[in-house]
């Protein structure tokens, strides 16, 4: 947890290429120093592009934040790949699970790369010196009612999906768009359907979505830092608090102060804009007394 601190504190353009450059010839030769798990990278994770399911895990492509994993037997995020623990890039173009070799395949920019769950570690195409691996048929597999099975499928096909309806403060209006209670719009983007009839949907600039194929509702989660330069970090019992400079401000930018709940699939987010007694949301140093939080802001 110590090195998670580290990675979420210091500029988030540093610390994921720093393992890149020390003296390794490649990835495999890094793992004899470095088990997967000991350089971890959390990013804003903002933008979607593909979502693929293997055994253990639902995994989420992004093109800013690497592969979120989340683990769909035991309910709960686990850490996520980044260049920190092995991908040749956090732009993830497309992914694809493999479940004859149960291998993940990643395509990124400029590589591609296999995730190997036995070694547990990235073989990247760049630094292989012979490639025999072979791409896994990505067919359409077991299809119910146009709605496929453990197989992404993008915004164009929402439409086959029947009318969702969102709980809590979102809702789901004309062409899938989510609406948060502040009345902000996000695209979604994409879903897929796992063995359990969930309806999995990513929505571009906000999260995650959670439906269920036969009730018809959908519960949605954002994930992912804030457009902030982090500062600073607090835990409040079980919980993080993340602190900085927000780096824009616009309407679609998603500045302000977050809170990583510890038993909660989501994280949350308290915008200056949107809190009339919060006149500032950048904030440089927070310090937590018992069930109190103060931040430390260029107003006080």
């Amino acid at each position: 947890m110590f090195i998670l601190i580290l990675l979420i504190l210091v500029p988030l353009s540093l610390w994921p290429q720093y393992v890149r450059r020390e003296r390794f010839a490649n990835e495999q030769e890094r793992r004899m120093f470095y088990d997967l798990d000991d350089w971890i990278s959390y990013k804003k994770s903002r933008i979607f592009s593909s979502v693929t399911i293997g055994s253990h895990y639902i995994y989420f492509g992004t093109k800013d934040g690497g592969i979120l994993r989340y683990q769909f037997l035991e309910n709960y995020w686990d850490y996520p790949f980044t260049t920190s623990n092995g991908l040749p890039s956090n732009r993830i173009l497309d992914l694809v699970y493999d479940k004859s070799t149960s291998f993940l395949w990643a395509i990124t920019p400029g590589d591609v790369a296999i995730f190997n769950p036995a070694s547990e570690e990235w073989i990247r195409k760049s630094e292989a010196s012979s490639w025999t691996y072979q791409f896994p048929d990505t067919g359409d597999g077991n299809n119910s009612r146009d709605i496929p099975r453990e197989r992404f499928r993008g915004r164009g096909e929402l439409q086959n999906l029947p009318h969702f309806f969102a709980n809590g403060d979102y809702s789901i209006i004309g062409d899938w768009i989510l609406m948060d209670r502040h009345f902000q719009e996000f695209p979604i983007t994409g879903y897929v359907r796992d063995r359990y009839d969930r309806i999995w949907f990513v929505i571009n600039g906000f999260g995650i979505g959670q439906g269920d194929l036969y009730s018809q509702r959908a519960d949605f989660y954002e994930i992912g830092l804030p457009d902030i330069s982090p500062r600073t970090i607090a835990y409040q019992y079980d919980d993080i608090w993340i602190g900085g400079i927000g780096r824009t401000r616009s309407r679609d930018t998603r500045p302000g102060i977050a809170r990583w709940p510890y038993n909660r699939s989501g994280w949350e987010y308290f915008q200056a804009r949107w809190i009339s007694h919060l006149p500032r949301d950048d904030v440089n140093d927070i310090a937590v007394d018992g069930d109190s939080i103060w931040f430390a802001t260029e107003y006080g």
